[in-house]
């Protein structure tokens, strides 16, 4: 007799897990954007910037835990790259004219090898 085993879908969390993955989530990102407050002009955006991508990657995460799919996984990816779009897009925002386009062009070019990558890996 032969067995084989198949892929398949398991959940890996509870939906309470997941729930209270979620509020962490939230908390985590509250606690990081206050650090955020005392801070002021580009300081403070690069900081709300990267307490924003901590939550995205978090939520990303929490779901793969929960789902264990293909496809949430492909989705953490994008998340990941999304995050890091973000952080670029402010942190391009200290330099000026051509520079800046620059920049910008790169952190989208960057985004979008990265989504690509993610969604090969998805096939």
């Amino acid at each position: 007799m032969s067995f084989t085993q198949y892929p398949f879908a398991a959940t890996m969390q509870t939906r309470t897990d997941y729930a209270a993955a979620m509020e962490r989530v939230y908390v985590v990102y509250k606690d990081a954007r206050a650090q955020c407050d005392p801070l002021t002009g580009h300081g403070k955006n690069i900081c709300v910037a990267e307490a924003m991508a901590v939550e995205k990657r978090a939520k990303a995460a929490a779901e793969v835990n929960y789902r264990g799919t293909i496809g949430s996984k492909t989705d953490s990816r994008i998340a990941d790259a999304d995050a890091d779009l973000m952080i670029a897009r402010v942190a391009c925002g200290t330099k000026a004219g051509q520079e800046k386009d620059a920049c910008l062009k790169e952190a989208k070019a960057t985004n979008v090898r990265l989504v690509a990558n993610a969604a090969a890996y998805a096939k």
